[in-house]
C-alpha cells in the first residue's frame, strides 16, 4: 500500500487472518486499514479478476455459446424472365405444341367481275418437352441430426435457388447443346446487331433496338432491357457525358448526381423500359458484352409436374453408398423446357 513504507509496524498476516476469523480487529489497527485501502483500490476498477472468460477453465467453460438462428444467404445473381413477364404454362403431357400464324392472306384490289387471288396463311409449330434439371448434395446423418439450425433444410433451400437460376441462364443463353433448351440469345430470327460503339453501350443502341422491334409489328409497350451490371454501369456513365478515356475528378463525381436516374422506376419513366439486370448475361467468351431487349410474354416456359424433393438415407451412387456409411442424399428435380414463341419481339445488342 503507498505510504505504508513509513509504518514502523509491519504488515502481518497472522494478525489478519485472526482478526477475520473472530472479528475483533483489536491489536490489528494497521491490518483493517490496509484492507480498506486495498478494497478501495478494488473499487475503482483495479482489481485483478480470479475468474475470466479469456480462461476457459478460469471460468471461460460457464459462459455458454449463442449462434445466430439463420445463417447469412449468400449473394446470389437475379432471377430475370419471370420476374420480367415470361409466359409460364403447365401442361399435363407432352410434347406441348404451340401453333402459331406466321404469314397472313394477301389482300389486292380485283377487277369488276374479276375474281380476286386466293391466298393461305401459312402456320408454324412449337414442341415443348421436358427437359431434366437436378441438384443434390450430401450429407452425413451426424450434421442432420445434430446440425442446428437444420443442415439438410439450408441445403434443400440452396438446391432450389441453383435450380431456379440455372432456369434463368438457360431462358437467357442456352445454347440447344448437352440438353440445354436454345435461349433467347441463340434462336433463329432474333434481331441481332452489333453496338454503335465496340466495347460500349450506348441509349442510342436501347432506341435502335426499339426500332428494330417496331419495325417488325412488335407493341413496344412492355419492352425489357435486361443487361449486365458492366454494362448497365456504362449507362451509368453516359448519363452525364463521361468517356472512359478522358475522365476528370470533377466528372466522375459528377456521376453521383445522375443516380437517381439508374433506378428501375426512373429508367422505366424515362426509356419506356424495364431494367432487369443479371450478371448472368455472359456470352460464349464469359465477357458482359451483349444485351437484351424484347418483350418477355413471348418465352414461354413450361413447367411439368413442377418440382420434386426427395431425401434418402439408402441411395448410393457409386462413391457414397448412404446406409452403410450413415449419409443422406437431398435432391430436387425440376422438368422444365422453354422457348422464344415470336423470335422477331427480342433485339440483341452485340459487341457492347
Amino acid at each position: 500500500l503507498p505510504g505504508s513504507e513509513s509504518v514502523k509496524a509491519k504488515y502481518s498476516p497472522a494478525r489478519a487472518l485472526r482478526a477475520l476469523l473472530t472479528d475483533d480487529w483489536k491489536g490489528a489497527e494497521l491490518e483493517l486499514d490496509i484492507h480498506k485501502e486495498t478494497y478501495k483500490g478494488l473499487r475503482d476498477g483495479h482489481q485483478a479478476r480470479v475468474m475470466t472468460t479469456l480462461t476457459p477453465s478460469a471460468g471461460g467453460f460457464l459462459i455458454p455459446e449463442e449462434m445466430f438462428a439463420t445463417p447469412v444467404a449468400k449473394l446470389d445473381p437475379m432471377s430475370v424472365c419471370r420476374k420480367n413477364g415470361a409466359t409460364v404454362v403447365k401442361p399435363s403431357g407432352w410434347p406441348f405444341k404451340v401453333n402459331k400464324i406466321t404469314g397472313g392472306t394477301t389482300a389486292a384490289y380485283a377487277a369488276e367481275s374479276v375474281a380476286g387471288s386466293a391466298s393461305d396463311i401459312t402456320l408454324a409449330q412449337i414442341s415443348l418437352s421436358p427437359r431434366k434439371n437436378t441438384a443434390r448434395s450430401i450429407l452425413t446423418l451426424e450434421q442432420v441430426q445434430y446440425g442446428n439450425p437444420q443442415t439438410d433444410g439450408i441445403v434443400l433451400a440452396d438446391l432450389l435457388k441453383r435450380l431456379d437460376l440455372f432456369e434463368d441462364k438457360q431462358v437467357l443463353i442456352g445454347t440447344g447443346q448437352q440438353g440445354q433448351p436454345i435461349g433467347i440469345v441463340n434462336t433463329t430470327g432474333i434481331n441481332t446487331v452489333a453496338g454503335a460503339k465496340s466495347g460500349k453501350l450506348l441509349y442510342a443502341d436501347l432506341a435502335i433496338a426499339v426500332q428494330y422491334l417496331e419495325e417488325d409489328e412488335v407493341v413496344a409497350d412492355n419492352v425489357t432491357a435486361i443487361l449486365h451490371p458492366t454494362n448497365k454501369g456504362e449507362l451509368y456513365r453516359n448519363a452525364i457525358g463521361m468517356t472512359d478515356s478522358s475522365a476528370t475528378l470533377a466528372n466522375e463525381q459528377a456521376g453521383f448526381v445522375a443516380g437517381p436516374f439508374m433506378t428501375a422506376a426512373k429508367f422505366k419513366e424515362y426509356t419506356g423500359m424495364n431494367l432487369a439486370t443479371t450478371s448472368q448475361l455472359l456470352d460464349s467468351s464469359a465477357a458482359a458484352t451483349i444485351a437484351i431487349v424484347g418483350v418477355m410474354e413471348w418465352v414461354w416456359i413450361a413447367d411439368f409436374g413442377g418440382m420434386l424433393v426427395s431425401k434418402s438415407t439408402e441411395a448410393t451412387d457409386g462413391t457414397h453408398h448412404a446406409f452403410t456409411q450413415d449419409l443422406m442424399h437431398v435432391k430436387a428435380t425440376r422438368w422444365w423446357d422453354c422457348a422464344v414463341v415470336q423470335p422477331v419481339a427480342f433485339h440483341v445488342i452485340t459487341s457492347i
